[in-house]
């Protein structure tokens, strides 16, 4: 759908000022020259009605009418100073958000505090309307912080870097509209989306040497060990910890070699839906609680398995420079 002139002629106009807007460490405190103030619609239309007052006045020499039209013109002065003052001294403390697959939208959550003796009202955050319309909003308590959570598209995989984020109030009487926009130095890994289509996992290779016979799997019973970070929930003696305390994890043996090797040479597709095929397997690797490696050009994962070992698979695979696929 077409924009309207106003939209159009609002973009350039943001446009023209996240250009002078650097790219900055946390936390960042808003100053008093990083503040812009203009009129609300409504502040318009009470402009336009003191206006008219004055003129009415002025037409029929009613002092009556001079006062009201400059008390009318006082307060939106007031309201004008108290609007700008709301959001000087706020700091954006920290801007955090998780890793998410292509196409998904990627929450960021924002920490927002003051120093200030009394609290600040109505303290917006959004995006520039050329990247998402969320919002969000909350008052922020005397000297104290507030969490605001503002979701963010995601188009491709690897590194995305954070747009500027705009912060504005129209607190106390919605006649004007103060906003500055803070642009975070900050990332947020994107990893590749995964293939809908069903996965073809490849045949588990088969170890080699002394511990052929007798690895970790899934068949049998073995021993228990000590937690460690990143090992399946599944895997817990729960009973074990009730009475001592001390998370604990069941290993088991194989007879056979059962851990799965994702490579890129046995896959089909250009180099994207390769990537995305590898995705997948990594996810329902995970999802089964196998062990799993991972080759891929230039690089090797060994088998593994746990939360750790997913999250560097699907980071290798959102950063991998993907070779051409060469045409037969």
């Amino acid at each position: 759908m077409p924009l309207r002139p106003q939209q159009r002629l609002r973009r350039a106009f943001e446009a023209w000022l996240l250009r002078r807007v650097p790219r900055q460490a946390l936390p960042q405190r808003v100053g008093r020259r990083r503040v812009y103030i203009m009129p609300t619609p409504a502040g318009y239309a009470f402009g336009a009605l003191v206006f008219a007052l004055w003129l009415g006045a002025m037409n029929y020499a009613n002092s009556m009418g001079f006062a009201l039209a400059f008390l009318l013109a006082g307060v939106g002065l007031v309201a004008m100073h108290l609007t700008h003052a709301n959001l000087l001294g706020i700091h954006l403390r920290q801007c955090h958000g998780k890793a998410v697959h292509a196409g998904t939208e990627a929450v960021i959550t924002l920490d927002l505090g003051h120093d200030g003796a009394r609290p600040r009202p109505a303290i917006f955050a959004h995006w520039p309307q050329s990247v998402a319309a969320d919002r969000d909003g909350a008052d922020l308590p005397a000297s104290d912080t507030a969490r605001l959570r503002l979701a963010l598209p995601t188009e491709h995989r690897g590194w995305l870097s954070l747009p500027p984020i705009a912060l504005e109030t129209t607190f106390p009487l919605g006649l004007f509209r103060a906003w500055t926009w803070i642009r975070p130095d900050i990332r947020l890994l994107v990893y590749p989306a995964a293939d809908t289509r069903s996965p073809s996992f490849p045949q588990a290779n088969h170890a080699e040497g002394e511990d052929s016979g007798r690895h970790l799997g899934r068949e049998h019973f073995d021993s228990l060990r000590d937690y460690r970070h990143g090992d399946p929930r599944h895997d817990i003696h729960w009973k074990r910890l009730a009475k001592d305390s001390k998370p604990t994890v069941k290993q088991f043996l194989d007879t056979a070699d059962r851990r799965l090797w994702i490579d890129w040479q046995a896959l089909s597709g250009d180099p994207e839906s390769r990537i995305r095929q590898c995705t997948r397997m990594v996810l329902e690797a995970h999802r089964h609680g196998w062990q799993w490696g991972l080759r891929l050009p230039g690089v090797s994962l060994p088998p593994d398995s746990g939360d750790a070992h997913r999250h560097q698979c699907l980071r290798t695979l959102a950063l991998l420079d993907a070779p051409a696929t060469p045409h037969g």
